[in-house]
């Protein structure tokens, strides 16, 4: 396998959760050999996080590692949102749409090396809204996450206008109990958006969907202290259909954007963000067909490599990026266990790295757990071997990559 190759089927899989509905849900890496699943059934209040094990070979065992019940609260805990913060530590945004005290929340949690959850959990909780969101709660590493503290929450109100909210999360889990600042960044009834660093100063990038279907991006400075600029930049990146988006960075003043274009095709744009945070489409990909209702992409290297990770609903493909930012796709794999909507990917290091997704099978009523094998380093003797191990989880952390 050469840098990007993506197995030719997938390792093994894990039924998360049997005899659902419309089960929505993410993952992170959680620790070692770990990663961590949450996820909520639009029938059901029950919000729940589970703990498997991948093995060196992309195996998961027969069960779960652990449970945990987030919340019970009465009406919905929708579309959850998970991150690493640091080896052994995750945060998890939802919609705790509870029928009397409707909020965006978020909540630490650890995980042990035996992919146990702590005795305390959640250690810590924050509601960052005190009125009802709508469908997304999303924590995100800001350029400033590994050095202060400083992560953003993306919320929609009731009128599903996009809020930007900063808060101090620290590497043990400990939140803030006070937020640093909250800015309505779009008023016009938007759809899901997703939020990446840039790698160009203090920029940062918001993507979402317009009113009428299109699709645009906003830079924002972020400080130090969490601080939010006024909007730098908003640029329109597709005047008819820009659905589902989702966005990651290069970490070198670009970032990459995908999204559903039209009937279903999916589109990746490699976008440039200069010095005064004015962006520039650089080039595009058609990203193959099916990509209604999820996209997710991640960063698979470090800099100077650019290969991401694009999975939408069946499919996952990876793309190299070159320095004059083209795109272009490197290899495909059209069935993961025939995943429909919902779908989402993260990576479990090792000295292969392991592409872990969750989401729910189509003609099924169980929300799946997926493994497929990724080349990202040549050997295990690789100057720069970015995946062998935990041990490198805090370069990892900084480059954004977990």
């Amino acid at each position: 396998m050469a840098i990007g190759d993506i197995g030719a089927a997938i390792n093994d899989s894990l039924s998360l959760l049997n005899g659902c509905s419309r089960t929505r849900g993410d993952l992170a890496w959680g620790t070692g050999n770990f990663m961590v699943a949450v996820f909520s059934e639009d029938t059901s209040a029950t919000l729940t996080m589970v703990s498997f094990e991948v093995d060196d070979c992309g195996n998961i065992p027969a069960s779960v590692q652990d449970t945990f019940t987030i919340s019970t609260a009465t009406g919905s805990n929708s579309d959850p949102h998970i991150i690493n913060i640091a080896d052994g530590y995750v945060c998890v945004g939802w919609d705790d749409d509870d029928v009397c005290t409707p909020r965006a929340r978020i909540s630490t949690f650890s995980i042990d090396a035996c992919g146990n959850f702590g005795a305390c959990d959640p250690i810590d909780t924050l509601d960052v809204s005190g009125v009802a969101s709508s469908f997304q709660v999303s924590v995100h590493k800001t350029k400033y996450s590994a050095s202060d503290d400083i992560y953003v929450v993306l919320w929609r109100d009731s009128a599903s206008d996009i809020h930007m909210t900063t808060v101090t999360i620290s590497s043990v889990g400990v939140i803030d109990n006070c937020i640093i600042e909250d800015l309505q960044v779009v008023t016009t009834n938007v759809g899901f958006g997703d939020f990446c660093i840039t790698g160009q100063g203090d920029y940062h990038v918001v993507v979402y969907t317009g009113s009428a279907s299109d699709g645009f991006a906003e830079t924002y400075t972020i400080d130090s202290t969490g601080n939010i600029s006024t909007v730098a930049d908003t640029f329109e990146f597709d005047t008819q259909n820009g659905q589902t988006v989702s966005c990651d960075t290069m970490g070198d003043g670009s970032f990459l954007v995908f999204y559903e274009k039209s009937s279903s095709q999916g589109r990746i744009r490699v976008i440039a963000v200069d010095a005064c945070g004015q962006m520039t489409t650089q080039s595009s990909l058609d990203a193959g067909s099916n990509t209604s209702d999820t996209t997710d992409i991640i960063r698979i290297d470090e800099a100077g490599k650019h290969i991401f990770l694009a999975v939408s609903n069946s499919a996952v493909r990876s793309v190299a990026v070159d320095a004059c930012d083209t795109a272009t796709q490197i290899d495909v794999l059209g069935s993961i266990l025939e995943l429909n909507d919902q779908s989402h990917i993260a990576l479990r290091p090792g000295l292969t790295a392991y592409a872990v997704f969750v989401g729910w099978k189509i003609g099924t009523t169980d929300f799946f757990a997926t493994t497929i094998a990724v080349e990202v380093i040549p050997t295990s003797t690789d100057a720069n071997p970015q995946f062998m191990g935990a041990g490198n989880a805090a370069k990892l952390f900084a480059a954004g990559i977990l």
